[in-house]
């Protein structure tokens, strides 16, 4: 019995009996055994929807009702392992074998109402209202909340040292060059001119845009025209800048508000 990949990226084993290729689900020794938990705060389609795909996995992979029967077993550990209460499993397990058996139904061809979602109840009162007002076309779905990746950010006790040497590091203090969806300000060195940008890059990538532009005279960029226009006679290797972050936002919307304001 040799483990092995399928065409479709599925993992399955393909074992030689009797002359005959019988194929399973293989789910390796060192797999972590996590799946979408039974209590994390999903809808509950999609907690059954996760469910149904092993199952309907498994289902594809076996050749046989008991190569079937082996891969659901393994399924059913799975699930188990994630809090999926008996009676659940049992009952996806026995829509995907009624499914199995019965044609598809076409894909609907209606409109979509997205609503973020806040617990089942919730959503199956938005669904029963749109079926008193008459909508039925309309199929209501939800969207995950916020999650904790995005909620919470990893903060360093002290910040990184730039590898690069770059421009900004050279020029500014307590400024971190990697910094992104910031709105930053240039400050001439040889007058009190200032320039107001922002960036959703990395804040060096984008300085060191408007340091080539100044060294290469290209007037498509608001500091390399103001050092042509007004410091045309001061040698090119003294044509500087400092740099100062004015706001780091948390997304673009919020980036592109803070700079307007500010300039």
């Amino acid at each position: 019995m040799v483990p092995v990949f399928s065409l479709n990226t599925n993992p399955g084993i393909i074992s030689n009996s009797n002359t005959e290729l019988t194929t399973e689900l293989y789910i390796k020794p060192t797999h972590s055994g996590v799946s979408l938990n039974y209590f994390s705060r999903h809808p509950r389609h999609v907690l059954i929807n996760t469910a149904k795909n092993h199952y309907r996995r498994a289902q594809r992979l076996s050749s046989s009702p008991e190569a079937k029967s082996r891969s659901f077993m393994k399924i059913d550990e799975l699930l188990t392992a994630n809090n999926f209460p008996g009676h659940v499993i049992d009952g996806v397990k026995r829509e995907v074998n009624l499914s199995s058996q019965s044609p598809s139904k076409p894909r609907s061809t209606g409109s979509y109402l997205s609503l973020p979602f806040v617990n089942d109840n919730i959503l199956s009162l938005c669904k029963k209202a749109a079926r008193t007002c008459g909508i039925e076309e309309v199929t209501i779905i939800s969207k995950p909340g916020a999650s904790l990746k995005r909620m919470f950010t990893s903060t360093p006790f002290s910040p990184p040292k730039c590898p690069r040497n770059c421009s900004v590091c050279k020029t500014a203090d307590n400024v971190s060059c990697s910094a992104r969806l910031v709105v930053y300000q240039l400050s001439c060195s040889i007058c009190e001119a200032t320039y107001i940008g922002q960036t959703a890059r990395p804040l060096y990538k984008r300085i060191s845009e408007h340091l080539s532009a100044v060294k290469s005279k290209e007037d498509d960029l608001t500091i390399s025209t103001h050092f042509g226009e007004h410091h045309f006679d001061v040698p090119i290797g003294d044509r500087n800048f400092s740099c100062i972050i004015l706001d780091k936002c948390v997304d673009y919307r919020c980036m592109m508000i803070t700079e307007a304001i500010l300039i």
